[in-house]
C-alpha cells in the first residue's frame, strides 16, 4: 500500500523533521483556513454527484 514513506512511519531523523516542518507550515490551523474555499467547492461536487447518481455510484464520486 506505499506507508513506508508516509510521516508516522518514518523514522527519526533529518527527513522526518523536513516533512514534520512541511506539515506544520502548510497544514497548521492558521494555514488550513485558506483552503476552505476548495473543500466547499468540492463538498458541493461531492453532494450534488451524490443526489444525481445515487449510493449505487459512490465510488464514482468519490474518486475524483
Amino acid at each position: 500500500m506505499g506507508w513506508g514513506l508516509s510521516l508516522p512511519f518514518s523514522g527519526y531523523g533529518k527527513r522526518f523533521l523536513k516533512h514534520r516542518r512541511l506539515y506544520q507550515q502548510y497544514f497548521s490551523p492558521q494555514e488550513v483556513t485558506q483552503y476552505q474555499h476548495v473543500q466547499l467547492r468540492e463538498a458541493w461536487r461531492l453532494a450534488l454527484n451524490l443526489f444525481e447518481n445515487g449510493t449505487d455510484k459512490i465510488e464514482l464520486s468519490l474518486s475524483r
